[in-house]
């Protein structure tokens, strides 16, 4: 993969690939963190980078900069139901539940078939 992003600079889907694959592993998160960072100044349009490097934030307990992240990349797609839930989490967890409660409402109207969204909003109308 990595040879993968060297011989595709102009194209953000190498780094998603890789990026996705450093997350998925704790021992790796702070050299995926780096590669998305990268990635961001990269492709400063591409909503998915910046999400992406949201989650590995979220992962490492920094809430503040995801949410950040997260905000950033709703400005780029903002009917986006995963951006919304899981910025809605990350809200949550700084226990702006009433925000976090709205952001999940929304996700649902617009899936209503997601799992994850029906249960990020269960989850934190419960807290409410």
């Amino acid at each position: 993969l990595r040879d993968w992003v060297e011989r595709r600079p102009d194209d953000p889907m190498p780094i998603l690939s890789l990026g996705e694959l450093l997350s998925a592993s704790k021992e790796r998160l702070q050299e995926g963190r780096e590669l998305l960072e990268a990635g961001c100044e990269r492709f400063e349009d591409d909503h998915r980078v910046r999400a992406l490097l949201g989650g590995v934030l979220t992962q490492l307990g920094e809430l503040e900069g995801a949410e950040s992240l997260y905000r950033e990349s709703l400005e780029l797609s903002p009917n986006d139901p995963a951006l919304l839930s899981n910025l809605a989490v990350v809200l949550s967890g700084q226990g702006q539940t009433t925000e976090a409660e709205g952001l999940a409402r929304r996700a649902v109207e617009l899936d209503p078939l997601d799992p994850i969204s029906r249960r990020v909003l269960e989850s934190i109308s419960k807290k409410n």
